[in-house]
């Protein structure tokens, strides 16, 4: 029954120490984070959000910028049609 106990609180701590990122305490963007994170840490992960955020929707725009293709089946009566 130790090893049982043992566990379940390793368990505990992984969880409460997972929201602690950086020299900050809680999730980036929370307000324990903010409260207690270096105003130049919250620039600098606050920039990288943004600069992913801008990588993201270029990357978006190419793919949707990208020939499509349409293969179409029929059977029948029926044509299927699905567009890549």
């Amino acid at each position: 029954m130790r090893k049982h106990h043992i566990f379940a609180a390793a368990g505990a701590a992984t969880i409460l120490l997972s929201g602690c990122s950086g020299s900050g305490l809680g999730m980036p963007g929370s307000p324990a984070w903010f409260a207690t994170t270096p105003p130049a840490e919250q620039a600098t992960i606050s920039s990288r959000g943004r600069a992913s955020a801008r990588a993201n929707a270029a990357f978006a725009n190419v793919q949707n910028s990208q020939p499509k293709t349409t293969t179409c089946n029929r059977f029948g009566n029926t044509v299927n049609c699905t567009t890549f």
